[in-house]
């Protein structure tokens, strides 16, 4: 009887700290796998509120030979304080997905004015991802450029750290 006792006790305890440890991953997909599964109910997608380019090299990408026909890029989660939007966004020029240093990050604060993102500054960063590879070694995804919002502050990857 003890035994018995004992076992539904730690399976008791073990599905405690499956429930616990889901609400330890807020964001990004809820868990390592991105199966998304919360315990929230989302607003309804009822309509486009924004229509935002932020990777213009889509396109470029998705057509080269490394990659055809998917896109290996992740990109930085909008970040959100109030009216504001923090985003990631891409410029200067696509070469190729073996040579995606030639592109600059750059992170955006836009703000909603009359029912509109609204740019209000921009901050190109001298962030490079770590060289394309098809080996263990390196990646062959682009990797994620992404700021992270702390208080009011705002920190953005860059080269020397």
């Amino acid at each position: 009887m003890n035994r018995r006792a004992l076992a539904l006790f730690t399976a008791a305890l073990g599905v405690a700290a499956l429930a616990a440890s889901a609400q330890e991953w807020p964001q990004w997909g809820q868990n390592p796998q991105h199966t998304g599964a919360v315990s929230t109910i989302g607003q309804p997608a009822r309509h486009l509120l924004q229509d935002i380019v932020y990777d213009p090299f889509v396109q470029q990408e998705q057509a080269d030979p490394l990659s055809a026909p998917d896109l290996l890029a992740h990109f930085q989660a909008p970040l959100l304080d109030g009216d504001n939007v923090y985003m990631e966004f891409k410029s200067g020029t696509y070469t190729s997905l073996d040579h995606w240093e030639t592109q600059t990050w750059n992170e955006k604060r836009l703000h909603w004015e009359n029912g509109a993102l609204v740019a209000k500054w921009s901050f190109a960063s001298d962030w490079k991802p770590a060289p394309y590879s098809k080996q263990p070694t390196g990646p062959a995804w682009e990797p994620v450029f992404h700021a992270v919002l702390a208080g009011s502050f705002i920190y953005v990857p860059g080269a020397g750290g």
